[in-house]
C-alpha cells in the first residue's frame, strides 16, 4: 500500500504523525511524507533588491520544510521500522500539489489534517475539502485540535511583566 502523509510546517503536523504512528501498517506499506511551500504573492515583485530578499526568505522556508519532512520520516520509521518512508517538498498551491502527488505516485491513501475552523466546512479555501473532493485515492482526515499557545514573558513595561496567551 502507498500512503501519502501530507503535513504542513506547523505544530499541527504532530497530530497527523501521531495518528499515522499509532495505526497498524503491513510490512509492504510505503509512506511518502509530503509538505508544500506555498509561494507568497510578493515573491515575484519586479524589483531586484526585493527579489533578492524574497529569494533568501524562500530558501529559509525550503530548508525548514525539508527539516520538517526529515523529522517526520524519522518518527514514522521509528514507529513502523518494517515500512519504507520517502519525503518530498513541493512548491505551489497545496490543494493542487497534494492532489497531483497522489496521482503521480499512484497512492492508495492520503492522510492529512483538517483544522475545521470554518463554520461552513465546505468553505472554498479548505485544503482538506479540496483534496478529499478531487483526490483519486481514499482520503483520511485527522481532525486537528487547537495547539495551545505557550505562555511566555514577552516584555517588561514599567516593571510589570506582560505575558502572551
Amino acid at each position: 500500500m502507498k500512503v501519502i502523509v501530507a503535513i504542513d510546517q506547523t505544530e499541527s503536523a504532530d497530530q497527523v504523525l501521531e495518528t499515522v504512528c499509532a495505526a497498524y501498517w503491513t510490512p509492504d506499506t510505503q509512506f511518502k511524507v509530503l509538505t508544500v511551500i506555498q509561494p507568497l504573492q510578493w515573491e515575484s515583485v519586479p524589483c531586484i533588491e526585493w527579489n533578492k530578499e524574497a529569494a533568501k526568505f524562500f530558501e529559509e522556508r525550503r530548508k525548514f520544510a525539508e527539516e520538517t519532512v526529515r523529522r517526520a520520516k524519522k518518527q514514522i520509521q521509528n514507529a513502523c521500522p518494517h515500512c519504507k518512508v520517502k519525503v518530498e517538498v513541493r512548491c505551489g498551491d497545496p490543494k493542487e500539489e497534494i492532489t497531483e502527488a497522489a496521482v503521480e505516485w499512484m497512492a492508495d491513501r492520503m492522510i492529512l489534517g483538517a483544522h475545521g475552523n470554518s463554520p461552513n466546512r465546505f468553505f472554498r479555501g479548505s485544503v482538506a475539502r479540496s483534496v478529499s473532493q478531487y483526490c483519486a485515492c481514499s482520503v483520511q482526515l485527522v481532525r486537528l485540535k487547537p495547539v495551545p499557545v505557550k505562555e511566555q514573558v514577552s516584555s517588561h513595561k514599567h516593571g510589570v511583566a506582560v505575558t502572551s496567551h
